[in-house]
C-alpha cells in the first residue's frame, strides 16, 4: 500500500505539474501565434528531419522539461497538427534534449558529489552520448521515412481575436485534453505500483552475479548490478563507496552502472516509462512509443558495454 501512497505522490508533485505546464504552454503558444518564433530556432532540425513546425517547440521544451516536452506533442498529435509518424521520429529526436534536462537537475546535484570527478564525467558521457546516438538516429528516420510538409503549419496569429480571448481558449483546449489524461495517469501508475508491491518484478535482481561472471567483470560490481534495479541513487552510493574504498576503478563502477541500466532497462521501462507514455498517448499509440524507445535504448546502450568491457 505504501507503494501506492509513494507513487500517487510522486505523480502529483512531478508528472502532474509537468503535463500541465506542457499541455498548457503548447495550447497557448498557438493560439498566441508565438510557435512563428519558436521554430525559427528549431527549423534546422525540423526542416532536416522533415517536421513541421510544431515539433520544434516540444524539443526546445525538453531541454528544461521532458515531460512537459512530450505533453505539447501528445497535444499536437490530438489536434491532428502532426501524425503518427511525425511523432514517433520527434519522440526519438528528444532524447538527447531530455537527457542533457537531467545534468543540472540530477547528474550535477546528486552523480558528481557521489561518484567524484572522473567516474561522474565517464558515466555522464555516456549517459549523453548513448542520448545523441538515440536523437541522430531519430533525425535519419525523419529524413528516410518522411515527406517534407507541403507547407509549415504554424498558423499566422492574427484573426481579430486580442491576447485575451486567445489565452482563454488555449486554457480551455489543455483542460480538455488535462481532463482525459490525468485519469489515465493516475490509474497507470496504481497498477504498476501494485504489482511492485506483490514483487512481480523483484526477482530480476537475482541474475546480476551470473551476468558478471559471463562477462568477466570484477564480483564487487554485482552489489552495483543488483542495487541498479532496485534504486538508481542507491546504486550510485555503492558505486561510489566502492570506487573510494579502492575496491573497483571508476572505469569498471561506470560499466557496472552501465550494465545495470541495461539489466533494469525493461525494468524501469514498467515502472516509470510505461505509465506516463501510457497516460498521454493512451496504450495503443503507447505501446509503439515504449518499444521503440526501448529498442533503441538496448541497441545503442548494449554498444557502449560492450566498448568499454572491451576496453577494461
Amino acid at each position: 500500500m505504501q507503494q501506492v501512497v509513494d507513487s500517487l505522490v510522486f505523480v502529483f508533485t512531478r508528472i502532474v505539474p509537468a503535463i500541465l505546464v506542457g499541455v498548457t504552454l503548447a495550447n497557448v503558444a498557438v493560439e498566441l501565434g508565438l510557435m512563428r518564433y519558436i521554430a525559427a530556432a528549431t527549423r534546422p532540425i525540423t526542416r532536416g528531419a522533415n517536421l513541421p513546425d510544431e515539433a520544434g517547440g516540444a524539443i526546445l521544451t525538453c531541454l528544461a522539461s521532458p515531460a512537459a516536452g512530450y505533453s505539447m506533442l501528445a497535444d499536437y498529435r490530438e489536434k491532428g497538427r502532426i501524425d503518427d509518424r511525425q511523432t514517433i521520429v520527434a519522440v526519438t529526436i528528444n532524447t538527447f534534449p531530455g537527457s542533457v534536462s537531467h545534468l543540472l537537475t540530477y547528474y550535477v546535484p546528486v552523480v558528481i558529489p557521489i561518484l567524484g570527478t572522473r567516474a561522474s564525467a565517464l558515466y555522464v558521457g555516456a549517459r549523453l552520448g548513448i542520448a545523441l546516438a538515440i536523437t541522430l538516429t531519430g533525425l535519419l528516420l525523419g529524413r528516410l521515412l518522411l515527406t517534407a510538409p507541403a507547407r509549415y503549419t504554424t498558423p499566422p496569429g492574427f484573426d481579430g481575436r486580442d491576447w485575451r480571448e486567445r489565452v482563454l481558449e488555449g486554457l480551455e483546449s489543455s483542460y480538455l485534453l488535462l481532463r482525459k489524461v490525468l485519469v489515465r495517469i493516475v490509474a497507470a501508475y496504481v497498477v504498476v505500483s501494485l504489482l511492485i508491491s506483490y514483487g512481480a518484478i523483484s526477482s530480476v535482481t537475482v541474475y546480476a552475479k551470473p551476468l558478471t561472471s559471463a562477462l568477466g567483470l570484477n564480483h564487487e560490481v554485482a552489489a552495483i548490478i543488483a542495487t541498479r534495479v532496485a534504486d538508481v541513487t542507491s546504486s550510485f552510493v555503492v558505486a561510489g563507496s566502492l570506487i573510494s574504498g579502492g575496491s573497483l576503478a571508476e572505469t569498471e563502477a561506470v560499466v557496472a552502472l552501465l550494465v545495470g541500466s541495461l539489466l533494469s532497462l525493461t525494468v524501469n521501462t514498467f515502472k516509470s516509462s510505461m505509465p506516463f507514455q501510457f497516460a498521454i498517448w493512451g496504450s495503443s499509440f503507447g505501446t509503439r512509443v515504449v518499444l521503440v524507445n526501448l529498442i533503441l535504448k538496448l541497441f545503442f546502450l548494449s554498444l557502449f558495454v560492450s566498448g568499454l568491457i572491451l576496453l577494461l
